[in-house]
């Protein structure tokens, strides 16, 4: 791995502090675009977002205790950060920098709604993969009426 190179898991559920050292939060997701090059393609991180359960949601790691991280989190101050890959000092991975302060960031309004979204795109994937077995299944049982009938004459 070169110096520009980083394994995500290594900054999911790391602690970020601003230029001034206060806590941000944790990082929480990481959003890449991919490259296209004449060698291959790479993922490369765009931004990531800061919360301030992050370490719940890396420990817990579910849908449920996202959910509701999500929704209890409104009650209790639950805020995430949307930050620019650029505005991060990464020279020691294992303390994540940003390079502006707390305040300058804006605070990530849409991050229930994007879960919402998650969720719902996740149950449709679900339920598509469900109704294809279910229609395998149906064929598989029409293929056994067909033999059945075919060795009846």
């Amino acid at each position: 791995m070169s110096a520009t190179e980083l394994r995500l898991s290594d900054l999911t559920g790391r602690v970020v502090r601003d230029v001034d050292g206060r806590k941000v939060g944790r990082i929480e997701e990481l959003f890449a675009e991919l490259e296209q090059h004449e060698d291959g393609n790479d993922y490369v991180v765009t931004e990531f977002h800061v919360g301030t359960f992050g370490p719940l949601e890396t420990v817990g790691g579910g849908e449920l205790l996202r959910h509701l991280l999500a929704r209890v989190g409104r009650l209790v101050g639950y805020k995430t950060y949307r930050v620019p890959w650029d505005c991060v000092d990464l020279s020691d991975p294992g303390r994540p920098r940003l390079t502006l302060r707390k305040d300058q960031l804006a605070e990530d309004q849409d991050h229930e709604q994007r879960q919402m979204e998650r969720e719902r795109a996740e149950a449709k994937r679900r339920h598509e993969r469900q109704q294809e077995e279910n229609e395998r299944e149906q064929e598989e049982r029409e293929e056994e009426e067909r033999a059945e009938q075919g060795q009846r004459r």
